[in-house]
């Protein structure tokens, strides 16, 4: 399988992701087997997996960003592709 033009990685602390996870109605399996910080360790071994294959990925940051700045840092890293 070919690798995607670009993955999107998006990180918050597990407390917040706690937060996030309580306010809804229902839980994929991962999130209803695990905790945040095991979903978190499984993504950081998904980046590192994908990346030695070449895999273009992106990590954002979302601690202290609104909507709109996650937008924005997402619409950077896809400027970039353009160039």
């Amino acid at each position: 399988m070919p690798p995607a033009s670009l993955s999107f990685y998006l990180y918050h602390t597990p407390q917040v992701l706690r937060q996030r996870l309580d306010l809804r109605a229902r839980r994929s399996r991962l999130e209803a087997a695990g905790s945040p910080e095991q979903e978190i360790a499984l993504y950081e071994e998904a980046f590192a997996f994908l990346a030695a294959r070449g895999w273009r990925q992106a990590l954002i940051d979302c601690r202290g960003l609104d909507p709109d700045g996650v937008v924005t840092r997402l619409l950077r890293h896809l400027e970039q592709l353009r160039t």
